[in-house]
């Protein structure tokens, strides 16, 4: 929103780049911090618009998850139809983790299993995705 100076009728202009010194510089580092390459010759706002895409993609894998958790007591559809059209399987590769969620049912049950790997091949959780998404987050603010 631009302030109008009623007095002369003129609406200032803006002084070179409105963001502060150095604000490429650390959001590049936050992404590096967890594994996500930038090319050098990405301006800021090309930083920040692959950041907002990935963080996406990592709120919708916790909100699925938040939905999903306790499918296992939930009761399956009851046709064989309805409960393939409920399946899932989608793998994610973000930075430095690697994660695959899928959800099927039985006859009798909901199965659904959220998997996160690190880099190193260690065992990851959704604490793991909840930190990358708050990193995404601070890059855009």
């Amino acid at each position: 929103m631009e302030l109008i100076n009623y007095t002369t009728n003129e609406v200032p202009q803006k002084q070179g780049n409105t963001t502060r010194p150095g604000a490429r510089a650390t959001a590049v580092e936050l992404l590096a911090a967890h594994g996500i390459e930038v090319p050098q010759s990405w301006p800021l706002r090309k930083v920040r618009a692959m950041a907002a895409g990935l963080a996406t993609i990592v709120r919708d894998t916790i909100e699925t998850h938040e939905r999903h958790r306790g499918a296992y007591f939930w009761r399956p559809n009851w046709s064989a139809n309805l409960r393939r059209a409920a399946e899932f399987d989608v793998h994610h590769s973000v930075g430095t983790l690697h994660w695959r969620q899928y959800r099927s049912e039985s006859a009798r049950n909901v199965y659904y299993r959220l998997h996160v790997t690190r880099a190193d091949g260690r065992k990851g959780n959704i604490g793991d995705l909840r930190k990358l998404l708050a990193a995404l987050q601070r890059v855009n603010a």
